[in-house]
């Protein structure tokens, strides 16, 4: 039943990555109690040795929304390169360039064109609360009026309601569906993502070529995309500290993960004998990687057919990666999750204001966080076969759509449609 205002449902938060903590931020704005977990250690969380940036668009309107006003006002902090306010020719596009010739392809749309750090952002949304490390979350348990999460140290925690944010693989995801229901997929792709720092010489040069903060560059004569962005220059003055991202991906039409090279050698030296033919600033971004740059064994996977989750009458919900894990080729993973973690929180308050039940708020969180999850997976999965097919490029969502929140609820799914009819025709 809808009850009067009080305090609201305990919220028990399980993940402190940029989801899990814009959703804490919200609430502890609004006065609803929570608890939020992590499942690294204090130090594993803070000198976590992956790092990289990530495209914020039109979820920063999300962002303003939830965060109190002391740590708004700060949110330049979060960004890759603070200081840097785009000439007017540079405002409200990102660059698609060609990787062989370093031409410019076309300017891709977007409500706004920031890109965060990872650390960073993680870093300012955890001012204040007090996350809870070393609880990885094993078990749900609900039992019709409260929810106990059983974690791996062997204790629990019970509360009102489960919001998980852990991620991708998400425990939480698994339980509720099952394994193969739960179960991500993988692009047929070989990859190398390397976040490094150079000479202050070579840094200058990497960021003045092209664009200063981002260039994408698919090759035009074979499957390989690759993308340079900055991932922190915090100090302007001090080239030699900026954190710089290559990110270089091949279709190879496999997606057995032992076709990817076994040792980080193998794979730095795949990599550097991918670049050669590619313009500048890729190829020398690449052929500047020192010889024991680790190069991690990643492979992109994401949930390709996403269901909805059973709630438990609403007190186990998904939010972020943990709800709809994409290819990042759009660059939509993070904007989709901040608009979970705002509208999550718009959910709980109805709950606490006595405008809706428990059930019903989070009914229709999820039927909403489902449809429009599914929707972009479906673009940004295309998306990543035409970021690697350069004459189809053009027809892309990332071009014909740009990087912003699709301006009607169907202009995604007429993407998806028309990619498909060309496809078939194709066939």
């Amino acid at each position: 039943m809808v009850g009067t205002k009080s305090s609201g449902p305990h919220v028990l938060v399980l993940g402190a990555g940029t989801t899990g903590l814009l959703i804490a931020q919200g609430l502890k704005k609004n006065g609803i109690p929570f608890t939020i977990f992590e499942r690294e250690s204090a130090s594993q969380y803070r000198d976590h040795p992956r790092e990289w940036s990530m495209g914020l668009f039109w979820g920063a309107n999300f962002i303003r929304a939830t965060l109190p006003d002391h740590l708004r006002e700060r949110f330049n902090e979060a960004k890759s390169v603070p200081h840097y306010e785009p000439a007017p020719e540079h405002a409200g596009w990102w660059p698609m360039y060609n990787g062989k010739t370093g031409e410019l392809l076309t300017k891709m749309r977007g409500a706004e064109t920031v890109r965060v750090s990872r650390a960073k952002m993680r870093k300012l949304f955890s001012e204040g609360l007090d996350v809870q490390y070393e609880k990885a979350a094993v078990r749900v348990e609900d039992d019709g009026v409260k929810v106990t999460v059983h974690f791996q140290d062997g204790t629990t925690a019970v509360g009102d309601v489960v919001v998980a944010c852990d991620g991708g693989r998400s425990n939480v995801r698994t339980q509720l569906l099952g394994p193969e229901k739960a179960a991500l997929s993988a692009l047929p792709l070989r990859v190398a993502n390397v976040a490094t720092t150079y000479t202050a010489e070579q840094a200058l040069f990497l960021r003045n070529t092209l664009h200063p903060i981002v260039c994408p560059g698919p090759h035009p004569d074979k499957p390989v995309f690759c993308f340079l962005t900055t991932v922190n220059a915090s100090d302007e003055s001090r080239p030699e500290t900026w954190v710089i991202q290559t990110y270089l991906s091949e279709w190879t039409g496999s997606t057995d993960p032992a076709d990817i090279p076994s040792t980080s050698a193998a794979r730095l030296a795949w990599l550097k004998s991918t670049a050669t033919d590619f313009a500048e600033p890729w190829n020398s971004a690449v052929k500047w990687l020192k010889d024991d740059t680790y190069v991690p064994p990643d492979q992109i996977r994401y949930w390709k057919e996403p269901v909805q989750w059973p709630n438990c009458g609403g007190r186990v919900t998904l939010a972020g990666d943990a709800a709809h894990a994409m290819p990042p080729y759009r660059g939509q993973g993070l904007n989709n999750a901040m608009e979970d973690a705002a509208n999550f929180v718009t959910a709980i308050l109805s709950v606490r204001d006595g405008a809706k039940s428990l059930q019903d708020a989070v009914d229709a969180y999820d039927a909403e966080v489902l449809d429009r999850g599914a929707k972009e997976i479906r673009v940004s999965e295309i998306q990543a076969g035409f970021s690697h097919d350069f004459k189809r490029l053009m027809e892309s969502p990332a071009v014909k759509l740009g990087l912003g929140k699709p301006r009607e609820e169907e202009e995604a799914v007429e993407a998806v449609e028309a990619v498909e009819a060309v496809e078939a025709v194709e066939v």
